[in-house]
């Protein structure tokens, strides 16, 4: 290879590496800053359950038994159990499985940390994923539970490797690959 050629690659890896970082710095002060702390721990959480799952799933035992018994509202799938050490605190997660490969569930997770059960969604919402050959960049959903996405929407990003764009109070959002983009502030409804 010509060292003009080699020059060339350098500086186009050197931009490259340059407009990522720059780039991570416009999505991170893009971010309101009372949401800052909290998208970094919804990161963070979503890739360590991703990562959970990947190892397998948690046996089936007294805790998750008892766990279950404390929960009425699930819906009508499959649950997964997956364990997870939070600030040195045993946490349970319950992950909805989907009846078909093509499909993602939304809603509704579970997060179980002693008697405290949080539900991801206030809904059972399963998105069809089309087929390999026609499948959707992106899936598009609300979120009412809180002003910004969570744990739950980050780890299903990385598990089906699609982007989900999240609609909040607080305004419209992406997450994609274990990241969370604010896109657009919520404007105010007129009166």
């Amino acid at each position: 290879m010509g060292q003009d050629r080699r020059h060339g690659l350098r500086l186009r890896f050197v931009a490259l590496a340059v407009g990522i970082l720059s780039i991570w710095q416009l999505r991170a002060a893009d971010i309101p800053q009372e949401y800052l702390e909290v998208v970094r721990k919804a990161e963070a959480e979503g890739l360590a359950l991703y990562e959970a799952e990947l190892k397998g799933s948690a046996e089936e035992d007294k805790a998750v038994a008892e766990a279950k018994g404390r929960i009425s509202t699930f819906c009508d799938f499959p649950y997964l159990p997956v364990r997870l050490t939070e600030n040195g605190q045993d946490v349970l997660f319950l992950l909805a499985q989907a009846h078909h490969d093509t499909d993602m569930v939304v809603g509704r997770h579970f997060r179980i940390a002693d008697t405290d059960v949080q539900p991801s969604t206030r809904s059972c919402l399963v998105l069809s994923l089309g087929t390999p050959q026609h499948r959707p960049v992106a899936v598009v959903v609300t979120h009412l539970l809180s002003a910004t996405p969570t744990l739950f929407h980050v780890y299903l990003s990385l598990k089906h490797k699609i982007g989900i764009d999240v609609g909040t109070s607080a305004g419209n959002w992406a997450v994609e690959r274990g990241s969370v983009t604010f896109l657009q502030a919520r404007e105010p409804v007129p009166h």
